[in-house]
């Protein structure tokens, strides 16, 4: 289950507007929406396209992502 606070901490850390993050993963904006809000789950390529984007270590994918 995605650590959701964790993510949106992230993302407002980045500076990255959540519409530009959406559309890198091939989302709608609302499609992300409901992921970064744990209301549907990120699939493995997502996530390896997330912490890209967001340059996030090892650590920050597991504490976010396999928590």
């Amino acid at each position: 289950m995605t650590n959701s606070e964790k993510l949106k901490e992230m993302v407002a850390a980045s500076g990255l507007k959540k519409s530009y993050i959406a559309e890198r993963l091939n989302l709608s904006r609302s499609g992300y929406l409901k992921k970064e809000n744990g209301k549907t789950e990120f699939v493995a390529s997502e996530i390896q396209e997330l912490s890209k984007i967001l340059s996030l270590s090892r650590a920050q994918v597991n504490d976010i992502f396999l928590s």
